[in-house]
């Protein structure tokens, strides 16, 4: 008898602990809620704005909030980077802001972000190689060539930064460029050679514990 005396004690806590739980589950989702999800469209129409400030402004706020409350308007964002009317501190401004997205939603769009470190305004392109330096490494792999050339920028930043990516890569992105990279070490200029070999010592480095891990 007090066994059952025990289980009918557990029956009826199980339902006190799943009330319990679902008002634990109510708090949390009422917390992940944003308080902006209303007006996402609002900042989104800035992008449209007649000032520039206003729209460099609005490109930033979009990269800083959620990414879910983002995401259907990407598009909007991306046309603002392509689009060669609008001043460069507000395409760099539309780069950055696809840059911190996840890679789902950046993906269709990486393809135009390299295009970017070609662009003459200096803003964009730097906004550019951060992006693409944030990125996974997967979306970037297919532009390691775009990437390479970069090496021989007069750009400072482009330069070293698109060399810091080369470092970060893996060893299988990189391999098919290697002559592409050492072409370098022969620049006139000597900060292009300096970044060079700074690609081809992390190479080296990475090769090297493939070696010493499979010797063990």
């Amino acid at each position: 008898m007090p066994e059952l005396k025990n289980n009918n004690v557990e029956t009826q806590e199980m339902p006190r602990c799943k009330s319990v739980w679902d008002k634990l589950k109510d708090v949390i989702n009422k917390r992940k809620e944003s308080c902006l999800k209303d007006i996402v469209a609002d900042v989104v129409a800035r992008l449209k704005d007649t000032d520039k400030s206003v729209r460099m402004a609005a490109a930033e706020t979009l990269g800083a909030m959620d990414k879910d409350l983002v995401a259907p308007y990407v598009e909007n964002i991306a046309s603002l980077m392509k689009d060669e009317k609008y001043e460069g501190g507000v395409r760099a401004a539309a780069v950055k802001a696809l840059g911190l997205m996840n890679k789902k939603l950046v993906e269709p769009y990486v393809k135009d972000i390299v295009a970017c470190l070609k662009d003459e305004d200096e803003d964009v392109r730097w906004a550019a190689v951060d992006a693409l330096e944030a990125m996974n490494k997967d979306l970037v792999a297919p532009y390691v060539k775009d990437i390479v050339a970069c090496l021989e920028s007069k750009d400072w930043y482009l330069r070293e930064s698109a060399a810091n990516i080369l470092k970060a890569m893996d060893k299988e992105a990189i391999a098919p460029y290697v002559k592409d990279i050492a072409a370098y070490l022969e620049n006139e200029d000597w900060q292009v050679r300096k970044a060079t070999l700074n690609v081809v010592k992390a190479l080296a480095r990475k090769e090297r514990v493939v070696v010493e891990v499979g010797g063990r």
